[in-house]
């Protein structure tokens, strides 16, 4: 029996320990396949750019509210099968106005709570075969 080669041996019980992962924590070999990895899921995103900038725009066209990335897309950390995740600020009080208003246009999906105890409103409609997912996050207006 062969004892493996430590320069090719990834430890992540020393990683976990550290609470970091640094660079040199890595084997090449495992960065590599990393990297290829990361590069193969951005081979998508001139197309996902367009899409969103489209969405966007109906979006804002729809609502009055020029939305935001808040899904995966937007930190680079998707996958190609991945939705894309928009979000806008709207007043609780004109919820039902925006239920009517996107009636036709999405998908209602229901309400979801935030992990800041409040309630979001999901919508979802596709463009160009990708799913979009539209939350409408609560906003208190200025006193």
């Amino acid at each position: 029996m062969t004892t493996p080669d430590p320069a090719t041996l990834l430890d992540l019980d020393a990683i976990r320990a550290k609470g970091w992962a640094d660079r040199s924590d890595f084997p090449d070999a495992e960065f590599d396949r990393a990297e290829a990895f990361y590069t193969a899921m951005r081979a998508h995103d001139e197309r996902l750019h367009a899409i969103r900038a489209r969405a966007s725009e109906l979006i804002e066209h729809w609502t009055g509210h020029r939305p935001r990335d808040i899904g995966s897309f937007g930190t680079r950390l998707n996958l190609e099968t991945s939705d894309l995740d928009l979000g806008i600020g709207y007043p609780v009080e004109r919820r039902a106005e925006l239920m009517v208003t996107l009636d036709g246009s999405a998908r209602f999906l229901g309400e979801r709570y935030t992990s800041f105890s409040t309630i979001r409103l999901v919508f979802a409609f596709t463009v160009d075969d990708v799913e979009i997912d539209l939350s409408a996050l609560t906003v208190t207006p200025p006193p």
